[in-house]
This record gives C-alpha cells, sequence and structure tokens, in this order.
C-alpha cells in the first residue's frame, strides 16, 4: 500500500484521465454515427399512389395477357443497386409466368446520353427479358406516379394494378422482404397479406450528383 502511493504520480494520473474520456466520448461519437445510419438505412423514401388502372398516356405497350411489371430508376441511385438483385432473383423464380418488364431510367433533357450510363445501369441490361429505357426527364415516370429510385409496380393481366411499393429490406440491402414477396405470390397467382411496401431509394427527380450532372 505504502509502495503504490509513493508511486503516484499526478502527471501520469491526469494523463490516464484524459485517455479515459477521448475513449469514451469517440465511442460515444461512434454510437451516435452507427444510430444515424441505421436509421438513415430503414427510414423508407416518399410513397406515392399509383393510378388503380395502366395508364395509357405512359405510352409503354401492354400485353393484353400478361402481367407488367415497371420500376422506375435513378441512374445514380447507389441504394438501387440493392433494386435489381431483387428483381433479377423474382424474375428467376418466375420464368414460366407471362411477364414484361421495363424498367424506366431517369434523365434530365439537358444532359447527355453518358449522364446516365453508370453501372446501375449496365447492370440493368445484363437482365434477361427485361426492356431498359431512358425516360427523358422522366415523363414516363411521371404518369406512374413515381417518386423514387427503386419503386415498383405491378399490373396484372386486366390492367389493374396489383402492388406498389420497394422490393428490398432497407435502402442499399439486399436479403428477405415484404415487397420481393408480395410480387412473387401475386405472379404465382397466391393470396399475399398486403398489396404494398415501403420504398428504400432516393429521390428520383431531386437527387443531385456533384461532379457528373455534366451536358
Amino acid at each position: 500500500m505504502f509502495r503504490y502511493f509513493t508511486q503516484f504520480s499526478p502527471e501520469r494520473f491526469r494523463s490516464n484521465i484524459k485517455i479515459y474520456l477521448a475513449t469514451l466520448m469517440w465511442l460515444l461519437l461512434l454510437c451516435i454515427s452507427m444510430g444515424i445510419l441505421v436509421g438513415y438505412e430503414n427510414k423508407p423514401a416518399l410513397s406515392t399512389n399509383a393510378p388503380q388502372l395502366w395508364p395509357i398516356k405512359s405510352n409503354l405497350y401492354r400485353a393484353p395477357n400478361n402481367y407488367t411489371l415497371v420500376m422506375s430508376l435513378h441512374p445514380h441511385c447507389a441504394c438501387s443497386r440493392a433494386s435489381i438483385q431483387e428483381l433479377n432473383l423474382i424474375l428467376a423464380r418466375v420464368q414460366r409466368t407471362p411477364l414484361s418488364t421495363y424498367l424506366l431510367f431517369y434523365k434530365p433533357s439537358k444532359f447527355s446520353f453518358a449522364w446516365k450510363e453508370t453501372l446501375l445501369w449496365k447492370k440493368a441490361l445484363q437482365l434477361k427479358h427485361v426492356v431498359v429505357l431512358e425516360d427523358i426527364n422522366g415523363e414516363i415516370a411521371k404518369t406512374f406516379k413515381a417518386a423514387t429510385s427503386g419503386q415498383t409496380l405491378l399490373y396484372g393481366p386486366t390492367g389493374k394494378l396489383l402492388f406498389n411499393g420497394g422490393i428490398t429490406p432497407a435502402r442499399g440491402h439486399e436479403g428477405d422482404n415484404a415487397g420481393r414477396e408480395a410480387i412473387i405470390s401475386l405472379l404465382s397467382q397466391k393470396s399475399v397479406p398486403s398489396h404494398t411496401s415501403f420504398v428504400f431509394g432516393c429521390p428520383l427527380f431531386t437527387l443531385t450528383v456533384p461532379g457528373k450532372n455534366h451536358v
């Protein structure tokens, strides 16, 4: 005991306190940052009411006896890469179902063709039996009242809206989710608990891309 007190150094004690406080502050900031990130990833985007009947003004062809799936995308939305992957899983599960699929890539008219040639665009082109379209100023997406990148609509053979929502479990994440299972069930003519789901993605028309909005 006596030896401990004789070796006690006020300078060392103050130094250790500073280290402990700095470590505690770092851990607190880390927890706050992780909480913000988790909250952002799980915060749904703007949800809109899509037309209950197929909008003729879209000028997209709808086969009378087919289901038709429409997904609106912003080419610079990193979150939507997960939507493309989930869509690929859906298409693999319903290969025998008559389904027409459109991917609408938003592109402002003032920007060049190359503006939309992102990794997301290239991944979309790799999907089989999918029509990938350049949607100038989002005019086609507007006829479907889409507002978020990754918003997915499914219309039935009669042109009636069957599903409106997202097909990812969180922002930029893949995995089991209500939207994907609802679409697969509907295409398999099974009942579903809900015909809507949260959409996790970037704003379709207001996402800014610093340094990439070039003509």
